[in-house]
């Protein structure tokens, strides 16, 4: 992880109560994320994004739990990625919350440039996990109602390689 780390200033050129003023909403006790699932926006206010599809042997990431939807290109730095310091935390803190997969069969998802949040400059290319562009068979819907990541792995788009297969 320590190459996707340099540059990175997890508080930009704010300290950290400034920061927390500015991207902690203290009513709903989360981040104020960009809106339009944090896509850059065109000059109508619309997210820059369109269909892709992963090939199987493709190789991409994401800092958080199996519980979101986002992930990236293997190896995109941190601070192209439009995520606020906490997601480096996790319950392995030598793997600094970073999970590492293989696209095991065609996955079709939302792709785009992130819109620059919580003092980094992002632009960095995301990839968005939603259930309309999958193909969902009887078998795959024991694996829950919500697609996100654990739900890839289990309905067999996505295999982990770091850190370790689970």
């Amino acid at each position: 992880m320590g190459p996707q780390l340099v540059g990175y200033h997890r508080f930009g050129k704010l300290n950290a109560t400034s920061f927390l003023e500015k991207w902690w909403n203290v009513e709903k006790n989360t981040w104020n994320w960009p809106d339009k699932q944090g896509y850059v926006l065109d000059g109508n206010g619309n997210p820059i994004k369109s269909e892709f599809t992963l090939s199987p042997g493709t190789r991409i990431d994401r800092y958080g739990s199996e519980y979101g939807n986002f992930l990236a290109p293997e190896g995109t730095p941190y601070a192209k990625r439009g995520l606020p310091p906490v997601n480096l935390v996790g319950d392995y803190p030598e793997s600094c919350n970073y999970h590492d997969y293989t696209v095991l069969k065609p996955m079709k998802v939302y792709s785009g440039k992130i819109a620059p949040v919580f003092e980094q400059p992002s632009l960095g290319l995301q990839y968005e996990v939603v259930a309309d562009l999958l193909v969902v068979t009887p078998k795959d819907e024991e694996c829950g109602a919500t697609v996100n990541v654990f739900w890839l792995r289990c309905a067999g788009y996505l295999q982990q390689t770091f850190p370790g297969p689970q």
